[in-house]
């Protein structure tokens, strides 16, 4: 028996809880030897009938990740245990742990205190006492390999795609003149930065669409929008999500941190030409398929969107190597290698 940690059905649907369901609902479909366990507080009731989810336990959050989740373990004789979504209980060992990036180490100030203190005493301890541990890109393996002291060996690449409920629409006469970028109100998203530059673009007539909400996670940056060209409109849903990869002509996403960033390859599924910050995991995940900017810079920014904008050529190709790119992108195959880890570590055990 192989049991899956889906407390992330517990928490809002961001990068981590999409890379936990989709690599969940792969696992799935690969495997007959997997349980899924939950607090009751389950706030996506479709996806938990689908996957079969057992809810057990009165408690919710950590404490029933670190109090009633053992238990539960103990009781079926200690399996190994899949964490997907950056925490894991304490004191277990047979684990796997997925990290997705050192985000409070390297961004205190983005979190709330209690966040940061939390992850930065959770993290390193989970890592060491884990058997394997997953995260998303080179560029974070290097980074936890380094922090917490780790051997590369034990730390696997398991890489994001693009969400099962993106479903691109032709880019054609619906297009509009608009700027898009789909990220938290989180400072290291960058927005303050791109609010600036789209301001001062020299190009008229486009307006900029931001998709995403605030997290209590996170301190927010308090976004003020005077104009009418700034469009904030709040959480969307995959349905609305596809319609504006789909619709506009511009995907920006000038992030200062990121572990890997799925957003840029959801646009790029689209045929949405890419700008994005010059940064390694966007380096390491966008290829030569986007146009890259400096994000601490906001002409540099805006001379990035305006490059795009002007040059037909150039959208095109982007166009065009983005949706070649995003091939190399597979939750199944990212599934397979979870798999194949699984298999190693039960044959080590026995």
């Amino acid at each position: 028996m192989i049991v899956i940690n889906a407390r992330f059905l517990t928490q809002k649907l961001t990068g981590v809880q999409r890379f936990a369901l989709e690599i969940t609902r792969q696992l799935v479909n690969l495997r007959n030897d997997i349980i899924l366990v939950a607090p009751k507080n389950i706030i996506y009731k479709n996806e938990a009938r689908e996957l079969n989810v057992e809810p057990f336990g009165r408690f919710k959050r950590h404490l029933w990740e670190q109090i009633e989740l053992p238990l539960f373990l103990k009781k079926h004789k200690y399996p190994l245990l899949l964490n997907f979504a950056n925490t894991a209980p304490l004191l277990y060992r047979n684990m796997i742990v997925t990290i997705h990036d050192l985000a409070v180490y390297e961004y205190p100030d983005a979190f709330s205190t209690l966040f940061r203190l939390w992850y930065r005493f959770l993290l390193p301890r989970i890592a060491r006492r884990s058997k394997k541990i997953l995260t998303v890109s080179n560029f974070s393996r290097d980074e936890i390999s380094r922090r917490f002291g780790i051997r590369g060996e034990k730390i696997d690449v398991i890489y994001n795609a693009v969400s099962t409920g993106i479903l691109c629409r032709e880019r054609g006469s619906q297009r509009g003149k608009f700027i898009l970028t789909v990220s938290s109100h989180d400072p290291r998203k960058n927005l303050i930065r791109l609010i600036e530059a789209f301001e001062n673009l020299e190009l008229k007539g486009y307006k900029l669409v931001i998709a995403g909400a605030q997290s209590s996670v996170f301190k927010s940056v308090k976004i003020r929008v005077n104009s009418e060209r700034i469009d904030l409109l709040g959480h969307v849903g995959d349905e609305k999500l596809s319609e504006l990869y789909s619709r506009a002509s511009l995907f920006v996403y000038p992030s200062l941190y990121e572990g890997f960033g799925i957003p840029p390859l959801e646009a790029m599924k689209c045929g949405c030409p890419v700008v994005v910050s010059n940064i390694p995991p966007h380096r390491e995940v966008c290829g030569d398929s986007a146009f890259y900017v400096n994000p601490k810079d906001t002409n540099d920014i805006k001379r990035g969107i305006e490059t795009v904008l002007r040059d037909d050529n150039l959208r095109q190709e982007l166009s065009r190597k983005g949706r070649e790119r995003v091939k190399l992108f597979s939750w199944r195959r990212s599934a397979e290698k979870v798999s194949r880890i699984i298999d190693e570590l039960v044959d080590e055990s026995h």
